[in-house]
């Protein structure tokens, strides 16, 4: 891990890409992974935001609007602690919650406040998961706003790319652990999903740690170099690679 602490505005350095609530990833989960991207991740658990990896709260089961088959709700909501008699308020909630721009589809918590008012709100299992924050450097940020804000007919973007507009900051009150390359194809993969530990550690001579995060930004940098180029049995075509901080908070 990284042992950073913000007494020298370490976070202001960053632009807020929101919070999200996760679960650890790992290659023996019973979570339904996208088996490319499965095969790449190192032993042991990690942290990511690679939906194709591992799961969040909220995600599109929790939308009334999606389309989706009452028995995968509520077998999503059992994964978090939801009973049946929880799920339909919690949807309700998170719906209203996307409508007023408090959380963007699919994962988004657009505040700290909003991700903690949904921890105490609902019965939430109180392990197994973990707040973060979301950071892109400020000097790169311009850049991510012009590849995804833009309006593309018939295709999801992400309101990732909106929060980053506004300029915010992280909240203060969080701490750097590590950094994570990610892409955005409909969702986030990871650069896990392109590259393995072995690519990164043979190409480029930098390992993960134990946690699965990139221990330096200039380490993330030269991954999302990397993780542009084609490689082996990738799931997905050409997507840009940014690298990102991630800040663990406590609930």
């Amino acid at each position: 891990m990284v042992n950073e602490t913000d007494p020298n505005g370490e976070l202001g350095r960053y632009v807020c890409g929101g919070y999200f609530i996760v679960k650890p990833a790992s290659n023996s989960s019973p979570v339904e992974f996208c088996e490319i991207c499965k095969a790449n991740l190192p032993p042991g658990e990690i942290v990511t935001l690679s939906t194709c990896l591992t799961v969040t709260l909220p995600y599109t089961w929790a939308y009334e609007w999606v389309d989706q088959a009452d028995d995968m709700r509520k077998r999503a909501g059992q994964i978090w602690g939801l009973q049946d008699s929880e799920l339909d308020e919690f949807i309700k909630w998170t719906t209203e919650r996307e409508r007023a721009g408090e959380i963007g589809y699919p994962n988004m918590l657009t505040t700290l406040d909003t991700a903690r008012e949904l921890l105490r709100k609902f019965p939430i299992c109180r392990d197994g998961w973990n707040l973060l924050g979301l950071g892109i450097r400020r000097d790169i940020a311009a850049s991510y706003v012009a590849e995804y804000l833009p309006t593309r007919e018939n295709e999801l973007l992400p309101e990732i790319a909106k929060a980053i507009s506004r300029g915010s900051s992280l909240d203060p009150t969080g701490r750097i652990i590590g950094y994570e390359v990610l892409g955005w194809e409909i969702d986030f993969h990871s650069w896990f999903c392109s590259l393995s530990e072995k690519d990164i550690s043979q190409e480029l001579g930098i390992r993960p740690g134990s946690d699965g995060l990139l221990k330096s930004y200039d380490d993330a940098l030269k991954v999302a170099s990397a993780a542009v180029r084609p490689h082996d049995a990738a799931p997905f075509g050409s997507i840009a690679w940014y690298p990102w901080a991630v800040v663990t908070y406590p609930v």
